[in-house]
């Protein structure tokens, strides 16, 4: 059962990366396709916000010109994806405290 705190899991560099993704991605953000895959998103509708863990899987903020976008398994902060959703070691429903925990 998950129980740790995002700020016991990740390193300070791993939070910073992560804010600044975050950050990024509310200036400029996507919405579902109605075609998302995972654990706990899988029945988005077209148009609909995409939920945090998407956005920590999958934004990249290189992409379309610096505006950014979505490589799915491939974002800037998979690895901290990885740490937080896959590994169990955070609650998923718990990660929308996460912004305001690092925000």
């Amino acid at each position: 059962m998950a129980t740790k705190k995002v700020t016991n899991v990740l390193t300070p560099n791993e939070l910073q990366l992560l804010k600044q993704t975050i950050t990024h991605f509310l200036q400029n953000p996507d919405y579902a396709t109605g075609e998302e895959t995972g654990r706990t998103f899988r029945s988005l509708k077209f148009g609909q916000p995409l939920p945090l863990e998407i956005v920590i899987r999958d934004w990249r903020t290189d992409l379309n010109e610096g505006t950014g976008g979505r490589d799915e398994r491939n974002g800037d902060c998979f690895k901290t994806y990885i740490e937080l959703c896959e590994a169990g070691e955070v609650n998923p429903d718990d990660l929308q405290a996460l912004l305001g925990d690092i925000m």
